[in-house]
């Protein structure tokens, strides 16, 4: 029968003695209950957070093989947040009239999911500020993203006047009740000091008595900074091969950039130095003047004096050698700083008849200031006798010397007279005479 109030039942009786006993009937009425069929489905197994719900959970069934359907809540797909004890129920209609609908509860786990926050290594150089750190997550699900974690921060010791070295990047107050998370620490490298490039070629070979410039004193780099050269700037280097030139470049920026040195070698040439004789004349019968010379290269407010062994002059005429040239030879000087190149001059010996007149003599200049020579004059002389100076460029034409001041002639207080003069004279080769004056009587 199928399910249904106030069914009727009816029965008939046929007597075995259709003679005797007639046939009855009777009726009465039923009710039938629609039957509740039971739902079999024991609570699943514990499941992460982000696993969907399907048939694995959802799988309740009516042994009675009672055709139905099963409604689920929550329904099948759908993603539990984590926790403990979380109701799933299912509601059995059948498709029958005959059956009552039937439902069931039972319970399920959903367990946090694992979840790894790294923080991403990063560096950077000295003296500026952190750079922004950043950090993989490994796990999330159900389209999370890092900021629906509460409270995920990045930090580090680190500041921007910490030196080079290593500084943990830490993960911290990351939280979410849907993830069990793991939180790994990543590294700030702060570099070390970076290096600048120097650029310095070694300079070209100067000669002594250039003093250093940029020419030489030239190195450069890639950043902004002072350049301090070793010697400095205008120094004059003694001659010499291989001579160091340092420098010390300090950046402006020196949180970043470290301090530099570099080096390159230089070759002094030593200067040419020419020290010719100067060319001398005199008469037979006379010593040799004394002999000058020329110098010609001298450099860095060098001298005669700055040389280590001086000049020697030199002449193979004496005072009896015969009229004609004669070599003064310059020869023995030093110096680490000159090439020095001697050139020979030429003493010349002229035949010349000395005057007649009584006491007269013939005296040579001694030396050379400015444009003026001046004279040590010392010659035999008579007492009260008049003497009278006279000059020569060759020794040949003789006229009378115009002297500074009012001085034109020289009286002899005594047997031996001496006087130095100074003279306009100019010449390199000039020569000057006593001539005594003859008074008339």
């Amino acid at each position: 029968m199928h399910a249904g109030l106030g069914q009727a039942l009816r029965v008939a009786f046929s007597p075995s003695d259709p003679v005797r006993y007639s046939e009855a009937t009777a009726m009465v009425t039923i009710d039938v209950r629609r039957f509740t069929p039971g739902i079999a489905w024991e609570s699943p197994p514990e499941i992460n957070y982000g696993t969907s719900l399907d048939l694995s959970q959802l799988n309740a069934i009516v042994p009675s093989g009672i055709d139905g359907v099963f409604s689920y809540v929550p329904m099948a797909g759908t993603m539990l947040n984590a926790g403990d004890n979380q109701s799933l129920r299912v509601d059995f209609t059948p498709l029958s009239v005959n059956y009552e609908s039937a439902s069931r509860t039972v319970t399920i786990n959903v367990a946090k999911t694992p979840l790894t926050i790294a923080a991403i290594d990063q560096q950077r150089v000295p003296g500026v500020d952190n750079p922004v750190f950043n950090a993989t997550y490994s796990g999330l699900v159900n389209g999370d993203v890092p900021a629906d974690l509460a409270n995920a921060q990045l930090t580090t010791e680190a500041t921007k006047e910490s030196p080079p070295g290593e500084y943990p990047i830490a993960v911290s107050s990351a939280a979410d009740n849907n993830y069990s998370i793991t939180s790994l620490d990543g590294i700030l490298t702060v570099l070390p000091k970076e290096i600048p490039t120097l650029t310095w070629v070694a300079p070209s070979p100067i000669t002594y008595g250039t003093p250093l410039s940029v020419q030489q004193l030239n190195a450069s780099t890639d950043v902004i900074g002072v350049f301090r050269f070793f010697p400095p700037d205008g120094t004059v280097l003694t001659a010499g091969e291989a001579q160091m030139l340092e420098v010390e470049f300090i950046p402006d920026d020196l949180t970043r950039y470290d301090s530099v040195h570099g080096n390159v070698k230089i070759d002094v040439r030593k200067a040419p130095l020419f020290i010719t004789a100067s060319n001398a004349l005199r008469n037979t019968n006379t010593p040799n003047p004394e002999f000058f010379v020329e110098y010609s290269g001298f450099v860095n407010g060098d001298t005669e004096a700055s040389l280590d062994a001086a000049v020697n002059l030199s002449s193979s005429a004496t005072e009896l050698s015969p009229a004609g040239s004669y070599p003064i030879i310059a020869g023995d000087a030093t110096d680490p700083n000159y090439a020095i190149t001697f050139l020979a001059g030429s003493l010349t010996i002229v035949a010349v008849d000395v005057p007649s007149a009584e006491g007269a003599a013939t005296i040579l200049y001694r030396r050379q200031e400015d444009n003026k020579r001046v004279f040590a004059l010392s010659w035999p002389s008579i007492l009260n006798q008049r003497y009278r100076i006279e000059r020569s460029g060759d020794l040949r034409e003789w006229s009378p010397l115009e002297l500074e001041g009012p001085l034109s002639s020289i009286v002899a207080l005594s047997e031996l007279t001496e006087i130095e003069i100074t003279t306009n004279i100019n010449e390199k080769d000039a020569y000057v005479r006593i001539v005594a004056i003859l008074v008339e009587p």
